[in-house]
């Protein structure tokens, strides 16, 4: 399965399937270099056998202007030059790293993206954002640049931890939330599925999901408008992730419960629709509540990267698979946060 993605400053491939027959189709004849993590390197060391690989440490705490510093050395000592393909093998944080080293080594590299995670294929690879992390704030150095292709094999999700697989749900339930109410209603219906991970309904989820998420950034591809959606839950899921070093996926989910809350305290929603979020969270194996820092989580919100000025553009739900913006103060933020903790 594949489309592509048609950005105005560059197409992107992407292709859903096996990697061992799409490698051989998409591979260019430039000299290629991969970046992947140990972890990933340790798993799947038969793949890099033959391959020029630089290899970082896993885990988000290296996804940091240190580690670009680590790589753009190491394709030094290699001899990489312009005409050199970078391709990033792993999970979100690896081709987040390898994107960004890419489009910045010696002004730009061509590359693409391997995703191998469940978080990565279903929202990371997609939309061609590109950052690292700066003092624990995510992807403050970023660009915006589209890989040449990106392959999402579902087979990687064999081997992908339950921990690190219910880490991935929450993107996936964010895209039905705010853009898809009968995906919503399929999920739910073909659940069984999803946590035996059914390697054709997997397929079939991760394709849909990249042609939902694709269709939003062919049209906002610099997010300027309808792409802020694609926010909902982040603002303070992001602050949740930074208070309490809680995986992505995890801080996110309890981000888009008080998203929620804060959509019915604002007039945009109802309990029932703030009960389904909850109820799918849950049923994913993900936290909808938990005892958060709530003091430093509210003087994080100031750090948000898409602020402007004292003003946020606060991405509420109005139903399953319908959501708006809603520009308010920090302050505003705040105070209704205070007030669901009260």
């Amino acid at each position: 399965m594949q489309f592509t993605l048609q950005t105005r400053h560059k197409k992107c491939e992407v292709h859903v399937g096996q990697l061992s027959s799409l490698i051989r189709l998409l591979m260019p004849s430039n000299r290629c270099i991969f970046v992947t993590d140990d972890n990933v390197f340790k798993i799947y060391k038969d793949f890099f056998i033959d391959k020029e690989t630089i290899v970082v440490d896993n885990g988000e705490a290296n996804k940091t202007l240190q580690t670009v510093h680590e790589v753009y050395n190491q394709l030094m000592k290699m001899g990489a030059d312009r005409k050199s393909f970078l391709i990033g093998m792993g999970g979100g944080v690896i081709t987040d790293l390898a994107g960004f080293v890419a489009s910045t080594f010696m002004r730009g590299l061509r590359f693409g993206f391997i995703s191998t995670t469940l978080l990565g294929q279903i929202d990371a690879v997609i939309g061609g954002k590109n950052g690292v992390n700066v003092n624990q704030f995510k992807n403050i150095a970023g660009t915006i640049n589209q890989p040449d292709f990106i392959i999402n094999d579902p087979s990687f999700f064999k081997t992908l931890p339950e921990k690190e697989f219910a880490n991935g749900t929450a993107e996936l339930i964010k895209h039905y939330l705010i853009a898809d109410a009968a995906g919503f209603e399929w999920f739910k219906g073909n659940f069984h599925l999803f946590t035996i991970r059914d390697p054709e309904f997997m397929a079939n989820l991760i394709y849909h999901h990249n042609k939902l998420k694709a269709g939003i950034v062919e049209t906002d591809e610099t997010e300027l408008g309808i792409r802020k959606i694609l926010n909902f839950g982040h603002t303070i899921g992001h602050a949740i992730e930074r208070e309490t070093k809680l995986p992505h996926g995890f801080a996110i989910a309890q981000g888009m419960v008080l998203a929620a809350k804060i959509s019915r305290l604002l007039g945009f929603t109802d309990n029932h629709t703030v009960m389904e979020v909850i109820a799918i969270i849950e049923r994913c194996k993900l936290p909808s509540y938990s005892d958060l820092p709530i003091e430093s989580i509210i003087s994080s919100l100031g750090a948000d990267k898409k602020k402007a000025g004292n003003k946020i553009d606060f991405v509420y739900l109005e139903s399953i698979g319908k959501a708006g913006i809603h520009t308010m103060s920090l302050d505003e933020l705040e105070k209704i946060v205070k007030q669901i903790f009260k």
